[in-house]
């Protein structure tokens, strides 16, 4: 017989259009839905429905890339993967970013001063692949060849300056280093845990890795071969490092109840002013 079609999860409110009871409306965790001959069902008709919505998903946003070159943005969703924006005034003609197709992506960056070469992260996909590298911006990605070993989850990515190297430091594990784009990962030594892992916009051979648990920047001037702490006491949580691009050693930290700033690659921290709730920044 034929199956029942699914009308969406998460329902919330229903509307009722006071000058058309036919005309109903109603939000799902996925779009929203509506009909014109509601009042079909006093009949006993069938009613029909259909989305009512264009390019609206109930989602979080976990993480955005904007090259300085190519596409306008890069988004990492929840639920729908995420896209490459040509164009951020229409839905992505493409759809969702392939092979592999994740649910979440948990992390994307891409080379800043050669921005064809990205890499990203996720949960969900065919296979398990939870990491994939592009070399065309964007267009075409492929699931990295193998993964570090022990990898149980996605973590975080940070790609090099110039492309060359793709730092992945998958959750729980300590950062891992490939140079050929995931045939081989060596891990960074200098740290046990997982790091959260940024490049430095300038220089290749710079990643900056916070780790939130104890407050503590690690600071690899190697091309993440190995890190050593820089800077300890800073605050704990929710903490997310972010590069500026054109200036190398310019890094600031989103910690919540403060926005810290550094110039001299991660030696010292000075308190923005006038800052009291930041959960993150962005850079451009």
């Amino acid at each position: 017989g034929q199956k029942s079609p699914k009308f969406g999860w998460w329902m919330g409110t229903v509307q009722i259009d006071p000058f058309n009871p036919g005309h109903i409306l109603y939000g799902t965790g996925a779009t929203i839905w509506g009909c014109d001959d509601g009042t079909n069902v006093d009949r006993n008709e069938p009613t029909h429905w259909n989305p009512r919505a264009q390019g609206l998903e109930e989602t979080a946003v976990i993480d955005l890339a904007s090259p300085p070159s190519g596409p306008h943005l890069f988004s990492g969703l929840g639920d729908v993967g995420g896209f490459r924006h040509d164009d951020i005034n229409v839905a992505p003609p493409g759809g969702m970013m392939l092979n592999p197709l994740y649910n979440n992506i948990d992390g994307i960056d891409f080379a800043e001063l050669a921005p064809g070469v990205m890499a990203r992260v996720g949960r969900g996909g065919p296979g398990d692949k939870r990491g994939a590298y592009s070399t065309d911006g964007g267009k075409t990605w492929s699931p990295f060849a193998t993964e570090p070993k022990g990898t149980r989850g996605s973590g975080y990515i940070a790609v090099a300056s110039d492309g060359k190297t793709i730092v992945w430091s998958p959750s729980g594990l300590p950062p891992n280093v490939t140079h050929d784009h995931g045939a081989t990962w060596t891990q960074a030594t200098g740290f046990q845990n997982q790091l959260q892992v940024v490049a430095d916009r300038v220089d290749p051979n710079r990643f900056y890795g916070f780790d939130s648990r104890s407050g503590t920047l690690y600071v690899s001037s190697n091309g993440a071969t190995s890190f050593s702490a820089f800077s300890t006491g800073l605050p704990t949580g929710d903490a997310r490092p972010r590069a500026l691009p054109g200036v190398a050693g310019d890094l600031w930290l989103a910690a919540g109840k403060s926005l810290l700033h550094s110039i001299d690659g991660g030696k010292a921290f000075v308190d923005v002013a006038n800052v009291s709730d930041v959960s993150t920044v962005g850079l451009g």
